[in-house]
């Protein structure tokens, strides 16, 4: 037996095994994380798991009400057991609140200390359970700090477990219920970026390709415009790209993306490569890489890969680590033959917490060339300005660096950094600069917004009669922003104003990135 079941065999618990050996996996790969990293996950998990409860967010896909569900089936199991043992009256049909209690209380209390910090201090009552069960808790309002994660940690532990085999649960949990622990733990290890490989053992791998027929003249097309940016001793182009934060579409996730040429790749003498490094944006986060292959297509570029959490250094087997999500980035022809250093784009991709987004991107050509030399934590819109000016400073220098080469690389590297980086990049002009710098702060809010197109063709619904005869099913965005001024108006009948300039949803409103729930 492990040190961590001999510490859990303490502890005497209806159910069988006092932990199953899924949680005991996890056990002892949550001791070794690094524990602000740790302490930052748990913490957002806590807040998440507050948002489920107050219904205005799910847990990694689970509801509130099939997790208090479960509990509610997993005390009346503690009743049914006790009838059959004949404990007690022989009738017994009321949920055993607190023996579920002393239940979860022996469970934390067997808890390595690296885990036990993150749970409710005990002891957990009967009430307190019953309350999370029965919705009482969100009525009243009140989540006791560390008891969300205290009856999640619960139910974790029943994966695999005999408990799940009583009688009473067979027979009254669906097939969903049955499989809420298996997610909650699997909603954990996924947030927590727990490997992949247990000791030294590799799970085994599979690789899988794509072929694409791609027409010679974009792929001509596409090379001309990777190389108009190739800049360095890296030999790479580089970008930085721009979005929304999809928990607060009011700050920005900045990220950088390296594009190797071909004569760069070691095994493919055609293919343009992509790196993408993305920081988590709560500090203690892994920072996440993103790669593969650029393809020039009839409607445009598309970057098309993977990403995985960045492996630790000298991490047994990372070279084979498999990507846990799609990486999908989409750039249009007639973007890039505008010759604009601010390029609009799509990506289809994962935040942090693993939840599937799609989102309008800005994509700024820079000659910085690695990612640490730019500061890729978000921040608010309202700051993006200040954020270029840092970035100026380092990629000026980059570009400095070049300038002090050959005389007859200088003219021909000073017209492509005027083209594609901007001219911010090369004026004195001060006052230019800050213009300069001023438009395009300006492009890289427009397009990093996910505001509905205004000039839609609004629609209303079969079945809907508008008033006063009228026939017309259009909504025309004057009638809409009307309605929108008038539901803004405050107690004097102003709306919101800035500096004189009216306020407008589709320009002013940050949207966040789209998800699937």
């Amino acid at each position: 037996m492990c040190s961590i079941c001999k510490k859990f065999a303490m502890f005497p618990r209806r159910g069988g095994a006092a932990v199953s050996k899924s949680f005991e996996k996890f056990l002892s790969e949550f001791k070794v994380i690094e524990p602000a990293k740790r302490k930052q996950v748990m913490d957002d998990a806590q807040r998440d798991l507050r948002l489920c409860i107050s219904g205005k967010d799910r847990f990694n896909g689970l509801t509130y009400s099939i997790i208090s569900r479960l509990y509610c089936h997993y005390a009346m199991s503690i009743a049914d057991q006790k009838r059959l043992d004949k404990i007690g009256a022989s009738t017994i049909n009321s949920p055993q609140w607190k023996d579920l209690s002393e239940e979860i209380n022996a469970f934390v209390s067997g808890l390595p200390d690296e885990l036990r910090e993150h749970c409710y201090t005990l002891p957990v009552s009967g009430n307190e359970v019953a309350s999370f069960a029965t919705f009482a808790v969100r009525k009243k309002g009140s989540y006791k700090a560390g008891l969300p994660m205290t009856f999640v940690l619960f139910l974790c532990n029943l994966k695999d477990s005999d408990a799940l085999k009583r009688e009473y649960l067979r027979l009254m949990l669906n097939q969903e219920e049955q499989q809420v622990p298996s997610r909650l733990l699997n909603a954990l290890s996924s947030r927590l970026e727990l490997p992949g490989a247990q000791g030294n053992v590799v799970k085994p791998t599979l690789g899988l390709s794509l072929n694409f027929e791609v027409q010679q003249d974009h792929y001509d097309e596409m090379s001309s415009f990777v190389r108009s940016f190739v800049h360095g001793e890296d030999g790479c182009g580089h970008m930085v790209v721009y979005r929304p934060m999809r928990s607060d579409p009011n700050k920005i996730i900045k990220s950088f993306t390296a594009i190797s040429p071909p004569e760069r790749a070691r095994n493919d003498k055609h293919s343009f490569v992509f790196t993408h490094i993305y920081k988590a944006p709560k500090a203690g986060g892994r920072t996440r890489i993103g790669s593969g292959k650029i393809l020039p297509l009839e409607q445009g570029l598309y970057f098309v890969g993977g990403q995985k959490p960045q492996a630790e250094k000298h991490s047994p087997g990372s070279n084979r680590t498999p990507f846990t999500s799609m990486k999908i980035l989409a750039i249009r022809w007639v973007d890039i033959r505008a010759g604009h250093s601010v390029i609009p784009g799509l990506v289809m991709s994962t935040n942090y917490t693993g939840k599937l987004i799609s989102s309008r991107v800005a994509i700024r050509l820079s000659p910085a060339q690695k990612s640490d030399d730019l500061d890729l934590k978000p921040f608010p819109a309202s700051e993006l300005f200040e954020n270029l000016e840092k970035d100026v400073e380092v990629e000026k220098k980059a570009i400095e660096l070049v300038l002090k080469g050959e005389p007859e690389q200088r003219t021909a590297w000073h017209y492509e950094n005027t083209q594609r980086f901007g001219a911010h990049l090369t004026s004195n002009n001060e006052e230019e600069c800050h213009e300069l710098l001023s438009e395009i702060e300006r492009e890289i809010i427009k397009y990093s917004n996910n505001a509905p197109n205004s000039a839609s063709d609004w629609r209303v619904p079969d079945g809907f009669i508008r008033e006063q005869g009228r026939r017309s099913d259009t909504l025309d965005d004057t009638e809409l922003m009307a309605a929108i001024g008038n539901s803004l108006k405050g107690t004097s009948g102003s709306t919101y104003e800035k500096e004189g300039e009216k306020f407008d949803l589709w320009s002013h409103v940050r949207f966040a990135p789209l998800q699937i729930d």
